[in-house]
């Protein structure tokens, strides 16, 4: 069975989709701080949808950039996510970027039994 890993299908959409959903988490987490969210918040939510177009453009292939990651995009991935999540609570955030990195890292130890990369 010939392996499709000779093309390597980058990580535009994957980091398309995560910009969107972190920006969106950092919109509402800052129409939050006040305990309350109403129709004055609406305004902080905006920009995160000014994303989703990008983010749901090649949506179907996010799965197919996720199963061709080699460790130069891992890598990539794991300093994307560290450099554009943010919120203000610094331990749910903590805790988020820790289990990013045990996705990462399952993902690396199945590629490595499927003799991937």
């Amino acid at each position: 069975m010939e392996q499709e890993n000779s093309k390597s299908y980058g990580t535009t959409q994957t980091k398309e989709m995560l910009d969107f959903v972190f920006t969106l988490v950092k919109s509402i987490d800052k129409a939050m701080q006040d305990g309350k969210f109403d129709y004055s918040d609406i305004i902080t939510i905006i920009p995160a949808f000014m994303k989703i177009g990008a983010a749901l453009k090649d949506v179907q292939d996010i799965p197919r950039e996720l199963a061709d990651l080699d460790k130069e995009e891992m890598n990539d991935l794991k300093k994307f996510v560290r450099d554009n999540f943010d919120i203000s609570n610094d331990k749910v955030e903590k805790y988020i970027i820790i289990a990013f990195d045990i996705i990462f890292a399952l993902s690396t130890v199945l590629q490595d039994i499927q003799g991937n990369k």
